[in-house]
């Protein structure tokens, strides 16, 4: 399964933003911002998890379209 794979470097470069280090660098770039981001994070912790089974299922659906939208590619270039 070619497709899924790179679904899932997609992912992670996309959740890589929500990483502790990405919302520092993003949010607080000083030490007093960083205890509230610290909070929102560890608050929004739940809806992630909710969010990241949805936008898994997403990626998967992207990535088959992406598969067929290649074979159809390859059918006309013959």
């Amino acid at each position: 399964m070619q497709g899924s794979r790179s679904a899932e470097i997609c992912w992670k470069e996309w959740t890589s933003l929500f990483t502790w280090e990405g919302w520092c660098k993003a949010k607080a770039p000083t030490p007093r911002r960083r205890e509230r981001v610290k909070l929102l994070i560890f608050s929004t912790v739940k809806r992630s998890k909710i969010l990241f089974r949805i936008s898994k299922r997403i990626l998967r659906i992207k990535s088959n379209e992406c598969q067929i939208n290649q074979r159809i590619k390859n059918h006309l270039d013959i």
